[in-house]
Order: C-alpha cells, then structure tokens, then sequence
C-alpha cells in the first residue's frame, strides 16, 4: 500500500502568512514605484497615496485609501479557499480547516487586520504581533499559496497595465516583473469610488495570477527537469493507472478512492520509493478534478526487473472542493494518471525532479 501525504513535503509558513501573503504581492511591488500621479480624483493616485503611506508608516492615511476591513475579510475568504482546493495533502489541520469554516472565520479577520495594522506601522514581514488559535496556526494544506504569489523571490514594479473602470468600481492591472522566472505577471486590484478618491478593497485575481507564475514556472523546470525525466522513465515504467472507489462502513456514509498504480522496474537495483504525482482528469470537459503528491509506504519496494502495484488510498471529505467532485462524479467519466517524481534505490542512490528554481 502507498502512503497518503506525501509526509516529507517541506514546512511552510502557518496560515496566517499565506493570507498575509495576498497583502504583501499586492504593496511589496509597489513600494519601489518611482514617481507620483496627479489625477488627484483617479484610482491611480489613490493607489499611489496608499503605497506612499504604507512607505511612511502612516496607518490613519493608509485605511483612507485602503478598506482594512474588507481586504481583511476578502483575504481569509480567498485563503480558505486556496486552502480547501490544494489537494495534495489529506494532513488534519486541512481538515479542520474544511470543518470548522465560517465559524474560524472572524478571529481569522481579527487576526489579519492586526496583521496589516503590523506591517503597515513597523513594515515587519514577519507579522508577529498577533497569534491565531492552535487550529490555524499550524502547518496545513494551504502552505503552497505563500509561495506561489511569490514566485519565490521579489517582484519588480513595472507601472500599471491598464485601468478599467466602471461607474463607482475600477480594475487596475499592476504589471510585476518575477527575475527568477524572467517573465511579467499582471495582478488586479479592485477599487471603488468615495467622496473625491478610491479605495482599495480586495485583490481581483489571486488564483488567475498564480495560475500564470505556476504555468511559466513549470515550463522551466520541464526543461531543467528534462536530463533526469528520461533517467527516471528508463529506470521505472508505468505500465497502467485505475481508479476505483470503497465504501468504508456498513452503510455506506464514508467513503474513499483507490488509484492503483502499476509499475515496472526496469533497472537494475532495487527501487526503495517511489514518489509521484496523481492526476484525475473529467474526460467530459478535460478539467483537473484532483493532484495529489504520493509516495510509497516501506513495503512497497519493487526488486529489479520485477513489476509491483501500489494502491493509495484517499478518504474522501463532502466539504473539500476536490473530494466532493471525486463524490459526486461517475467514475467512468474520470481519468487517472500517475507521474513519477523522485525515485530512490535500496543502495541509497535517487533520482528526483527538480520542484523550486534555484
């Protein structure tokens, strides 16, 4: 049997840097931008007043151009969601998570607007001067997101791409440049019109703009990973992927998916792990239903030259976005797949994908 999580996955940040993380790829950027605007009456300007203040440590000025309340509330919302939609890990605290929902969800508020009122006041990152609860402070499901909006390294202003705006709303399009991955990313941030200024209230398009760094980043690792995918792919062959589903009681109230995973060794050494990557597309419409990194339990080794099944098995939470679609979706319309990722021998030898850009 295969274990669940992939439990050597490194720690991340607890939750409430990964909220944090939205105000911080939305005024990191920008606090390098170079001059000033002098519509005094346009979303511009009252962006540029809101970086300036966020320079100058000036709170009051600050929540003028920034609804604290509403970044704060729009960041858990979107936190929680990219926490329930991470599928790589079934760890307790992602359940709790899922559990405990909009009950968690004002110290979660609480937590983020003191968070802001830190960072704005001391420009501490490391926003250390409130702490949630045991059940949010912890590693959890969502560590990716911090990471993902970062790319791993500062971003670069670049000036704002486009200004669309709508009545009393606006969208502007800030254009950052990421040196670690070398390419532009536009993020969105929503504004609405007051008496004689705008206000910022909310990040537009987090998922989209991490979907955009994730897309440009995984085409660099494939060619970086490209000399070690074939070293992979000659040493241990795929040989076919199912995906099935068990009921866990009696009456049917709980249940898991099984994916069975048939390899081959096809070196000449015992293969002591496999890690890898389960991917379980809707042939309907060609959508990702779930990713879900793996790896073997200590009795799954695979002698040389021989074949072996590995069965993961995943408990599956009506309340988890992915879960509830593997629960509500005919098996015949799904599509498993299976990546190996790292490979590692008895003799203490691996071979392993790159996941970060140095």
């Amino acid at each position: 049997m295969g274990t669940a999580p992939d439990s050597n996955k490194p720690e991340a940040g607890s939750f409430r840097n990964i909220l944090m993380a939205l105000l911080v790829l939305g005024f990191i950027g920008l606090g390098t931008a170079g001059g000033l605007w002098y519509w005094t009456r346009t979303p511009e300007y009252s962006l540029n007043k809101a970086r300036e203040a966020l320079e100058d440590h000036d709170w009051g000025t600050f929540q003028k151009y920034v609804d604290v309340d509403a970044f704060a509330a729009k960041a858990v919302d979107q936190g929680l969601d990219y926490a329930l939609r991470d599928a790589d890990a079934e760890d307790p605290m992602r359940i709790s998570i899922a559990e405990l929902g909009q009950t968690a969800k004002p110290q979660l508020v609480a937590v983020v607007k003191e968070q802001i009122q830190g960072y704005v006041e001391r420009g501490n990152r490391n926003y250390a001067a409130v702490s949630p609860s045991p059940a949010v402070s912890e590693r959890n499901a969502a560590t990716g997101m911090q990471q993902k909006i970062t790319a791993g390294s500062t971003s670069q202003y670049k000036g704002i791409d486009y200004v669309n705006t709508d009545g009393d709303a606006a969208v502007i399009g800030i254009k950052l440049f990421y040196p670690k991955l070398n390419a532009d990313a536009t993020m969105e941030l929503k504004m609405r019109r007051l008496d004689g200024y705008w206000q910022l209230t909310e990040l537009n398009n987090p998922e989209a703009f991490i979907a955009k760094l994730t897309e440009v980043e995984e085409k660099k690792l494939k060619q970086l990973n490209q000399s070690t995918a074939e070293q992979i792919s000659q040493a241990l062959a795929v040989e076919s992927v199912s995906l099935s589903k068990m009921y866990d009681d009696a009456f049917g109230d709980t249940q898991s998916s099984l994916v069975t995973v048939n390899l081959k060794n096809t070196s000449q050494k015992e293969i002591r792990e496999v890690r890898g990557i389960i991917r379980v597309l809707d042939k309907t419409n060609g959508k990702t239903v779930l990713n879900w990194n793996v790896r073997s339990g200590a009795d799954a080794r695979i002698s040389a030259q021989q074949p072996r099944g590995i069965v993961w098995k995943r408990k599956l939470h009506s309340f988890i976005p992915c879960d509830a679609a593997l629960l509500e979706t005919n098996y015949s319309y799904l599509l498993a797949g299976f990546k190996v990722t790292a490979v590692t021998f008895a003799d203490g030898t691996k071979l392993e994908l790159a996941t970060k850009l140095q």
